[in-house]
Order: C-alpha cells, then structure tokens, then sequence
C-alpha cells in the first residue's frame, strides 16, 4: 500500500529518514508550499513489515481451510454448480440428492435469499463476480465495478445480461455515472466528474460448451 507522508522543514531529519531507509521505496515528491513536501513510498517487497497484532499462520491456515471447505461443497454438488467465488455457491437444488447444510456457525452455510422470497427461480452469469437472478418475488443483478443506480439498472438488468449470453456475446454497453467522486491526491481536493463504463461479457476461465456447460481448458 501506498503511504503518504508531509514533513515539514523543521523535520528534515525524518525526511532523510525515510529515503535513506533500505526498507522503504519512494515512488513520489511533491512540494505541496515553501517550507513543507509530501512523499509517496511503499514498502520494500523483501522487508515485510513486522505487526505483533498479526500471524502470517493463523491467516494461511484460515483461508487454506475455508477454500477446502469450498471444494467439498463443490465435489458433493458436481454439476449442479451454477456459480462459484471465494466464499459462496450458487446451485441447483434436486430432490433426492445430497445438499450442503445451512447454519450460523463457522464452517456452514448461510442463504443470502430472504425466506419470503423462496428461492432462486432463474439464474445467468456473464463472468466473475458478475450474475443475476429471478426469486419468487424479486431480481437482483451484481456486477462489480459498476454503480447500479436507478438509470443504470435499467440498462444493465437480468434481463440484459441474459440477452448477451444468449443472443450477443459482442453486444457491449455503456454506462454512466454524472457524478462520480473523484480526488486530486497531491492537492488534496475531492471533485466530482462524469464518468462512462463500458460493460460486455467476459469469461475465459473455462471452456463454453454449445448447452452453456463449461469444461476446463484441455478438457477431453
């Protein structure tokens, strides 16, 4: 991560600090008046920093543990997998067949659709991090990376990305944000501006199959 840091004249010695220090990295200066200057560093890739509040063990484990749990969750669904990510599963419910249990507690699964909404009734994806679904009484669309407002929902929808799976792979659409919150690091100032996204299907994770099946790449 990126630090940014102001010294005053009177804390030269701090200054000469830090870009003598073989831990640190100076990407940047900027003379911000006569008598102060900020500094943009990182820190070295080969020093690590040292925080007695953290351990690198107990975090590996964590996500080591949470992603075989994943995996068994998957080898149990098979191909009633819909849509996977890091911490969540979307799937095909059949009767008959074994399913993941639901629970608050650590290593169970939670449903993220309210019960008074049923279940999921119609479900697309257009890549990572990017699906819709129809329940009983509602549609929700995610797509990371995009403000979907009022007007932008109603060019990016279920609907929308069902269309592009279905009909247009190619189909591209643009989206845009009037006020987009943006800032002005050196001079510390936030402004707003327009800002225009471009929005498209992308998957190359897997193998698309003609029945919307995917099979990894050299699958046979």
């Amino acid at each position: 991560m990126k630090k940014h840091q102001f010294f005053h004249e009177a804390e030269a010695d701090k200054f000469f600090q830090i870009i003598s220090d073989p831990t640190k990295v100076v990407e940047n200066f900027h003379i911000v008046s006569n008598d102060t200057i900020q500094l943009e560093w990182t820190q070295n890739s080969k020093f690590p920093p040292v925080d007695a509040k953290t351990n690198i063990f107990i975090a590996i484990f964590t996500t080591m543990w949470a992603r075989l749990k994943l995996y068994e969750v998957l080898d149990m669904l098979d191909d009633r997998v819909l849509y996977t990510d890091t911490d969540s599963c979307i799937y095909v419910s059949q009767k008959g067949k074994p399913e993941p249990s639901l629970g608050n507690y650590l290593g169970e699964l939670t449903s993220e659709i309210p019960a008074d909404e049923g279940h999921i009734v119609e479900f697309v994806s257009g890549g990572p991090k990017n699906y819709a679904y129809r329940t009983l009484k509602t549609e929700t669309c995610k797509v990371k990376g995009f403000t979907l407002n009022f007007t932008n929902s109603n060019i990016v929808n279920f609907n929308a990305v069902k269309e592009m799976i279905t009909l247009d792979r190619d189909m591209c659409k643009t989206l845009t944000n009037p006020t987009k919150i943006s800032r002005l690091p050196h001079q510390r100032k936030i402004f707003s501006r327009k800002e225009k996204k471009k929005y498209k299907f992308a998957y190359d994770k897997r193998v698309i199959l003609d029945n919307y099946d995917t099979v990894p790449y050299g699958y046979i």
